[in-house]
């Protein structure tokens, strides 16, 4: 029997490639085995081996953050020059539990020479920015140095944290003479351009919103109307217990484990307490606005627990929020703050706080926080967190009532304020409009259409699963291969077939990716044969019943051929040292395909 087998070195590909330099290009797969809990220095030495470009720039990598998922582990790293890091410049290594390496996803920078007058500039650094900082409470200065051309100039990065207009500004300046370089607004927008004794209380809240429970679209049966109550929002409130609020100084506060109402901003509007627990209030109170995020939060936060995501709180502290903090603009935001992360939310229009969607899309960009602190860099970064922001709202509401699923934000948009969002767009990659918005709908359409298949729980782990890996300046088809490599984590590949159908249907995957899911089983194929144990390790076999010998190629989940294995009549012996995961097994009989089976392999 001839068992030639022709393995293809992916490490060469990525040399080729310019492995890891260009950021619109960053996602990067590399079958090798760190083995189990390797440490930060074995990876370290195995990524200057992969990139040349640190030794070509005297360059280092620093640790930044590990993060431990149910399907992995996850090393962020930061490109670092003189003990400086490299703005923008960072690599994230996705490794299994086992300690096989998943995926690689980021961008180092290549540079010839460095400014030599370095940090010299220590003056007044709040002079370009001064008006626009009033309301901030602190100003950070960080010494960094940018990329520009070929040369790297020294810079200060400041950032602003307030809780006024500006949630989260950052500005770049020279370094050597004190110029502006860059400035810009790095709050998540929703929408346009523990002390004391725990207990429980009970409150009244819309859930989703008035329009979904009533099955009805916004202007038929009742409108904002300048935030006036009516009997008919009575009967479109629910009651719900509120879990594990404070009591402190004779009063409930709405304060928990995953939420804390707070009153952040320069619009003052006390926070909801109460002497009893009883949070009971019409639709034209603030406090309503309260107990809307209150509740909507902590039963989100409880769900993506319950499947299994128990370390998404951003230094195990609950979310800081303030139902009023942005005043009377018809618009809500997430803002990193530094670390200490926000969310407020308007009462322009109707008041946001009163539409569970945007409860839960501003909070996304919390979880997304959580699992990749400081990524929320990029143009279509950007547009994947307004994208799972969208899909993880969509999901929310249909678990209550399907009316209108096609569309969010029923309450607050799609109304004489503003036309609101859908996720069942027909927009493919990439879209004609540069808005992150635009890609943030390809995202959350491709996932509800996944859902049409599976089941909520499964989509939504693999979208909180995939989190975990996104670094800055990625794209939307980077975060794509995330997805399957995250399904691959968590169920071996199971739904492959369905998350990459949608996927390539709006052109986030195309060629060769999306060709191979064409002709899986089941499937009639003459001759037959026979593929097992299935799923696999390192070792395999194809059962072939026809006199004829065929050829055996072995896909990967991006379409490349990493295999070729002569396959004579009977039993072959397959012997390959392989990653966990999905890949797919072609018998060719010269130029006529036979046909195409999944393979999982699982190490672990």
């Amino acid at each position: 029997m001839n068992n030639r087998i022709a393995v293809y070195s992916l490490f060469i590909i990525f040399l080729v490639s310019g492995f890891g330099l260009q950021a619109q290009d960053t996602y990067r797969k590399i079958s090798y085995d760190f083995g189990p809990q390797p440490s930060v220095n074995a990876i370290i030495q195995q990524l200057k081996f992969w990139y040349p470009v640190l030794a070509e720039t005297q360059t280092d990598l620093n640790l930044v953050e590990v993060k431990r998922s149910p399907g992995g582990i996850h090393y962020y790293f930061q490109q670092t020059l003189n003990g400086y890091p490299i703005h923008e410049a960072n690599l994230k290594v996705n490794l299994y539990k086992s300690g096989r390496l998943s995926s690689i996803v980021g961008s180092l920078e290549r540079f010839s020479t460095v400014a030599a007058e370095g940090f010299v500039y220590d003056a007044d650094l709040l002079g370009p920015i001064l008006g626009e900082t009033a309301s901030a409470y602190s100003i950070l200065k960080e010494s960094r140095y940018l990329i520009r051309g070929e040369k790297a100039i020294p810079i200060y990065r400041i950032t602003t944290q307030s809780t006024g207009k500006i949630t989260n500004y950052e500005v770049l300046i020279d370094a050597r003479n004190g110029k502006e370089v860059k400035r810009a607004d790095m709050a998540a927008y929703f929408g346009r351009p523990l002390s004391g004794k725990d207990t429980s209380g009970v409150g009244r809240v819309f859930f989703p919103d008035p329009c979904t429970t009533g099955e009805v679209a916004y202007g038929v049966s009742f409108t904002d109307n300048g935030d006036q109550h009516a009997p008919i929002f009575d009967s479109l409130m629910d009651t719900v217990i509120l879990k594990n609020i404070t009591y402190e100084n004779n009063r409930f506060h709405l304060r928990g484990p995953y939420v804390e109402i707070l009153d952040l901003a320069p619009f003052p509007v006390p926070p909801a307490t109460s002497p009893n627990g009883e949070f009971f209030f019409q639709r034209d109170s603030n406090s309503f606005e309260d107990v809307m995020v209150y509740f909507h939060i902590d039963s989100f936060h409880r769900y993506v627990e319950r499947l299994g995501f128990t370390n998404l709180r951003h230094n195990n502290a609950p979310v800081r929020a303030d139902p009023h903090g942005r005043g009377n603009s018809d618009n809500s935001a997430f803002a990193e703050n530094g670390g200490n992360p926000t969310l407020t939310f308007g009462d322009g229009g109707v008041d946001d706080a009163e539409d569970a969607d945007v409860i839960i899309h501003e909070f996304g960009h919390y979880l997304s926080f959580a699992a990749s602190p400081f990524t929320l860099v990029g143009n279509e970064r950007r547009g994947l967190d307004e994208g799972i922001g969208d899909f993880f709202a969509a999901t929310y509401s249909s678990q209550k009532s399907s009316f209108d699923k096609e569309n969010i934000y029923n309450w607050d948009g799609h109304n004489e304020f503003w036309p609101g969002r859908v996720v069942n767009t027909n927009r493919t990659y990439p879209p004609t409009s540069s808005s992150i918005y635009a890609y943030g709908e390809i995202w959350a359409s491709s996932l509800v259409q996944m859902k049409e298949q599976l089941s909520d729980s499964v989509v939504m782990s693999v979208m909180l699963q995939e989190m975990y890996s996104n670094v800055t300046n990625m794209s939307l088809p980077d975060a794509a291969r995330l997805f399957i490599d995250a399904d691959s984590m968590l169920y071996n590949g199971a739904h492959v077939g369905v998350i990459s159908e949608a996927f390539c249907d709006r052109d986030l995957l195309t060629g060769m990716e999306c060709s191979i899911f064409v002709a899986i089983e089941p499937e009639i194929v003459i001759p037959a044969w026979q593929l097992f144990p299935n799923p696999a390790a390192q070792n395999w076999q194809i059962q072939w019943e026809t006199p004829t010998k065929a050829e055996m190629r072995l896909i990967d989940l991006h379409g490349r051929e990493i295999a070729r294995q002569d396959i004579e009549t009977g039993v072959n012996d397959i012997t390959l040292d392989l990653p966990s995961g999905v890949y797919f097994v072609q018998l060719w009989q010269g130029d006529f395909p036979v046909g195409t089976k999944k393979l999982i392999i699982q190490n672990d």
